[in-house]
């Protein structure tokens, strides 16, 4: 069905979107794994229990890009993923993404709008520079694995 099969093409997306996460990049952390947290985020998203929205980019009945937005007080909307496949990349997408999801949030009362994302990853960074966001802070987040012989 359509359903099942856009369901399936924002899933492929999300994990695409995590590409960069410290959930891929950590050598300890199972490609598997990380797939199955990208996905449940996004159905969880879909769901509405991590988002109140999901807006799509759809070329010729394609999804092509997404975004999630959420709620964090009454005045901060949170961007939490946002996809654009990569065949499709470099036109603009992304930037047509985030407007409307800015446009969006503005529509249902917010005045501030956040987003998170990892600082080597230069799309994602450049992105979002080039749609109004200013660096507000920089955390450093590692992960602590225990040695299993200890």
């Amino acid at each position: 069905s359509e359903d099942s099969n856009s369901l399936e093409e924002i899933r492929l997306l999300a994990i695409q979107s995590g590409i960069h996460s410290r959930f891929r990049v950590d050598k300890k952390f199972d490609n598997k794994d990380y797939q199955k947290l990208y996905q449940t985020w996004i159905d969880k998203s879909i769901s509405k229990e991590l988002a109140i929205e999901v807006l799509v980019k759809k070329i010729n009945s394609k999804i092509v890009g997404f975004t999630t937005i959420n709620k964090k007080t009454n005045e901060l909307a949170d961007i939490g993923l946002v996809a654009v496949d990569e065949n499709f990349r470099g036109r603009g997408i992304g930037k047509e993404l985030i407007k409307k999801t800015i446009s969006y949030a503005k529509s249902l009362g917010f005045s501030r709008l956040q987003v998170v994302t990892q600082l080597d990853n230069i799309s994602a960074t450049s992105l979002y520079k080039n749609t109004g966001f200013k660096i507000n802070k920089i955390e450093y987040i590692y992960h602590i694995w225990k040695d299993d012989t200890i």
